[in-house]
């Protein structure tokens, strides 16, 4: 059963253009919900462009208050022998700018000046990253807390290089990530399910007429719901409006199709009347071949030398056979 609907309850239209993964959940009930980010929300850049979203219209929430939260994180430990060092390699989940610290944790009485690494540039190597003392005067578990709050972008590799000079190693038994994550309030006017989507870094915090009750709505306790996993989004309808805006009055889709149109008639008219354009190229060809031939003027007056030649040539008598036969 649907509620009555306020008019704060929806929002403008969805444009989904620029947004690059999509996570559903279901409202149950009608009612005010809280909704629990999941790690991949929490971690987005850009967490003020979320949109919460039914039937392709905004859904108008609001932001709680932010809160610590702590995952597992993978690594493994490599040691040598030789320099009696431990080298714990991390990889965290994903890449974001809203990690918070790394926490390495072991336990035993023990002091150690620890090196946090991150990868070279091109990979080639590590470098330092962040370096602190770990000190540990009891053998209950001890934690090294390391800030990531100036990570280079785009970063998830690190190395934690622990050298143990003259004493025993130590163990490093778990490593855990913090980052802040906050939930976001709503009032569904019907059950369903709900979309939330995120990933676009362009797109600007939403301003809802719902935040100005925010205060009396807190007043009622909210329904607790978790966020499930994200899906990758492509944007189809954002693909289906840059086509209509390519195809109206001022858009560039027009031109292109009238030059293909033209293309396509200029080849058809080449393959229609070939006769014709080889004609008209060879008459072009003959008429540049007859600009270029001399006069019969300018003819004449280069053969004359030639002919004064031959004269002169004729005063002169030859040598006959009958000549030869006198010489012998």
């Amino acid at each position: 059963a649907a509620a009555a609907a306020q008019p704060f309850d929806q929002g403008a239209p969805f444009n989904n253009a620029g947004y690059t993964w999509v996570a559903t959940f279901t409202a149950e009930t009608p009612g005010f919900y809280q909704l629990g980010l999941n790690l991949q929300a929490s971690l987005d850049n850009n967490r003020d462009g979320f949109r919460l979203v039914r039937n392709n219209v905004q859904i108008p929430y609001f932001a709680g208050a932010r809160e610590k939260a702590v995952v597992d994180v993978t690594f493994a430990n490599e040691y040598s022998k030789t320099g009696n060092t431990t080298m714990c390699t991390v990889m965290l989940p994903a890449a974001s700018k809203n990690w918070q610290t790394l926490e390495f944790i072991s336990s035993g009485v023990f002091s150690r000046e620890p090196v946090l690494e991150i990868r070279k540039p091109g990979r080639l190597g590590w470098q330092t990253f962040k370096k602190a003392p770990w000190i540990s005067r009891a053998e209950s578990q001890s934690i090294l807390e390391l800030p990531l709050t100036s990570l280079p972008e785009g970063e998830t590799e690190l190395r934690l290089v622990v050298a143990h000079g003259d004493n025993r190693p130590i163990e490093i038994s778990a490593v855990q990530a913090t980052y802040y994550t906050h939930s976001l309030f709503f009032h569904a006017v019907e059950a369903g399910e709900y979309q939330l989507y995120g990933g676009n870094s362009k797109a600007k915090a939403p301003v809802y007429d719902l935040a100005l009750i925010r205060d009396h709505m807190l007043k009622t306790e909210p329904k607790r719901i978790r966020l499930g996993e994200a899906s990758t989004f492509t944007g189809a309808v954002d693909i289906q409006r840059q086509f209509n805006e390519a195809f109206s009055e001022t858009g560039w889709g027009l031109y292109a199709v009238l030059g293909l149109v033209t293309l396509l008639l200029i080849t058809i008219i080449v393959k229609l009347f070939p006769e014709d354009l080889s004609a008209a190229q060879a008459a072009a060809t003959a008429e540049k071949s007859s600009s270029e031939q001399p006069s019969p003027a300018s003819a004449d007056t280069t053969e004359k030398p030639d002919s004064a030649t031959d004269k002169t040539g004729s005063d002169k008598p030859e040598k006959s056979g009958s000549d030869n036969k006198l010489d012998e």
